[in-house]
């Protein structure tokens, strides 16, 4: 697999993570204000969303070192 595919599944991959996590925050949103489910789905989000940023910017040092000619 070359940089440049494998930068593109990483990029993927970092978007869906961050789909997923603004889905849960709507979730979120609906939830009450207080209690253990809604402090469990905010650890979560978090999670997904550092998660995320970890993927994309391996996918920007990866893309980064690909070169087309």
């Amino acid at each position: 697999m070359q940089l440049n595919e494998l930068a593109a599944q990483y990029r993927a991959t970092g978007n869906a993570l961050r789909a997923r996590a603004a889905t849960l925050r709507l979730e979120l949103a609906a939830m009450p204000r207080s209690g253990r489910a809604r402090r469990e789905l905010e650890t979560r989000i978090a999670r997904l969303e550092q998660m995320a940023g970890e993927t994309l910017r391996t996918a920007g040092y990866l893309a980064h070192y690909y070169d087309p000619d």
